[in-house]
């Protein structure tokens, strides 16, 4: 058989027609191997015929002895003390759990009546809530409408509105004398009014707030505003971020400066976005803050001293700890300076973060004394003619290079030999980010203007040719989301050196992250799979570069479901 079938394998995937007398004797030749073929199919039948039996079997000795299995589970045994500790455990750590079924604490009230229980019974589990208020038309119109129509919508938003609000009550009141944590997201809500009616929900118990954060409009916290300090004994956390819109409103000016909130005995956390006042002329504990955020809109500041008033309320905060600013664009000009600044001294500062305006401060910068700071992110305003503009850096890097362990910045502020030039002064970083500044008006998709990491970069930073040539050899995570303009070889080749070199005082990666704006060139995976099996967190993204002409120009996007489900 095998001969003969031999004879035609050459015709095989091939346009060839065979004649009647080959066909005749094609088929004689496959009479036995189909015969064999379709015993096996019989044989696998009754296999699958088997399996099907023995499978129905288990299934019902499981359904007869599951429930005796249930019955004896360890987890049944637990201590009720431990298993709230276990559901205490399974709240989110970096936000407020939010008011949805699929997210504890409510999730954990929907597997059986004993949790149920041991959940509603047990006050910490509802002691933190994210709360939020609709914040377009489109979910509250009914789908047989053919146009958004306002006023129905504002219905819906209401009655939702109201529905949540009575349930923030609710979940509170089962928080017993627990300090609360709270967190509500209005922001672009179509009727302002929907803020205020779910900040009344929990506007009673704010004698128990530890941490408040809000972002809605700002006549809508006017009732929080109103509190007076004696009103918020325990808060030590409070955050806004109000809406500014572009009409020049003016209405709530002012609003914050006399708000009681603002002298409460325990606050030490202050984070203020959109904000439309100094908030220099607040009247805080400045010396007993330890966290403070400040980012200004531009647009509707009016008073000129914005950076010296800032740096001067800096020299009071003596226990800081953590500290983000990001200044508006100055009125006209450069900054004006006053003569003889003092030295602002703040001794236990980690973590600081500083958005220029693009505006020269390095006379403020000069200022700081900042002896153990560890954290220090700077961004500024790129435009396309200022791109190795010199900035401020080297105030800061020089003075705390014995401390600085971790360092954020987009490279695009600097050129090439400067920010070589800065790296340079910490020898002991530890984790490098260069990331796309939020306020970089460079078009998405294009590449940056001057390739400032390159081959050459990398060869450095993995100091192939010695530390004392290279530049920050203690690096141990390097992340790259804007401007990486080196090669995939130069990447894996940086990876292999950092991972297998023995230099002493050369550290291995710990994670090592890029996203490219091109195609893959080289696959990396499988030449970096031991580094990951031995620990090494690699990220590596390919973004396909979208063509200026595309065959999918004016089709209609992919309907995707709606973020908010009523």
């Amino acid at each position: 058989m095998d001969s003969l079938l031999n004879k035609y394998s050459s015709r095989l995937n091939t346009n060839y027609v065979p004649s009647d007398e080959e066909v005749i004797e094609i088929q004689g030749a496959l009479s036995e191997p189909v015969s064999k073929l379709k015993c096996l199919d019989d044989e696998i039948k009754q296999l699958k015929k088997l399996i099907d039996e023995r499978g129905k079997e288990r299934r019902t000795l499981s359904d007869k002895i599951g429930p005796y299995q249930r019955l004896i589970s360890p987890i049944r045994r637990l201590p009720v003390d431990l298993l709230q500790e276990i559901f205490i455990r399974c709240l989110p750590s970096d936000h407020c759990p939010p008011m949805h079924a699929s997210y504890p604490p409510l999730s954990l009230t929907r597997v059986c009546s004993g949790w149920r229980s041991i959940a509603l019974t047990t006050p910490r589990l509802w002691a933190s809530i994210h709360i939020t208020v609709p914040d377009s038309l489109a979910p509250f119109v009914p789908a047989h409408t053919a146009q958004v129509n306002n006023s129905v919508a504002s219905a819906h938003a209401l009655g939702i509105v109201t529905q949540r609000a009575s349930a923030t009550k609710e979940w509170l009141e089962r928080s017993g004398a627990c300090r609360l944590d709270i967190s509500l997201h209005s922001w672009g809500s179509i009727d302002s009014s929907l803020g205020g009616i779910a900040i009344a929900s929990f506007f009673p118990f704010s004698n128990r707030w530890r941490s408040l954060k809000l972002t809605c409009a700002d006549i809508s916290s006017k009732t929080i505003a109103d509190l007076l300090a004696a009103d918020l004994p325990i808060l030590k956390s409070f955050a806004l971020s109000g809406e500014v819109n572009d009409f020049g409103d003016t209405t709530s000016l002012f609003l914050w400066r006399t708000s009681g909130l603002m002298k409460a005995h325990q606050l030490q956390e202050v984070s203020f976005s959109q904000l439309r006042e100094d908030l220099t002329t607040f009247p805080l504990r400045w010396s007993q803050l330890t966290t403070l955020t400040l980012q200004y809109v531009h647009w509707n500041i009016s008073h000129s001293p914005i950076f010296e008033n800032t740096f001067r309320a800096l020299g009071q905060c003596s226990s800081l700890l953590k500290c983000r600013l990001e200044f508006p664009p100055p009125n006209s000009g450069d900054v004006a300076v006053s003569e003889g600044l003092e030295t602002v001294c703040l001794p236990r500062l980690q973590s600081l973060a500083i958005s220029d305006g693009s505006a020269d401060i390095s006379p403020y910068l000069s200022t700081l004394d900042l002896p153990s700071l560890q954290e220090f992110e700077f961004f500024g305003t790129i435009q396309w003619s200022q791109l190795n503009t010199r900035t401020s850096l080297h105030s800061i890097l020089s003075r705390t290079s014995n401390t600085l362990r971790r360092f954020t910045t987009d490279p695009k502020f600097f050129s090439k030999e400067d920010f070589g030039n800065y790296l340079r002064l910490c020898p002991l970083l530890k984790s490098l980010h260069l990331l796309r500044s939020k306020i970089d008006n460079t078009p998405y998709g294009l590449p940056p203007a001057t390739p400032h990491i390159d081959n050459e970069f990398l060869k450095l930073l993995s100091n192939t040719d010695g530390v004392e040539h290279g530049f920050c050899p203690e690096l141990e995570v390097f992340e790259c989301w804007s401007g990486a303009g080196f090669s995939d070889a130069a990447m894996l080749e940086f990876i292999i050196h950092k991972q297998t070199q023995v230099t002493p005082g050369v550290a291995k990666l710990k994670r090592f992250a890029v996203h490219f704006n091109r195609r893959c060139a080289v696959e990396i995976n499988e030449m970096t799979k031991t580094f990951v099996e031995d620990g090494l967190k690699l990220d590596v993204m390919h973004l396909e570069p979208r063509l200026p002409l595309s065959a999918l120009d004016g089709l209609p996007l992919p309907q995707f479901p709606p973020f908010f489900v009523p």
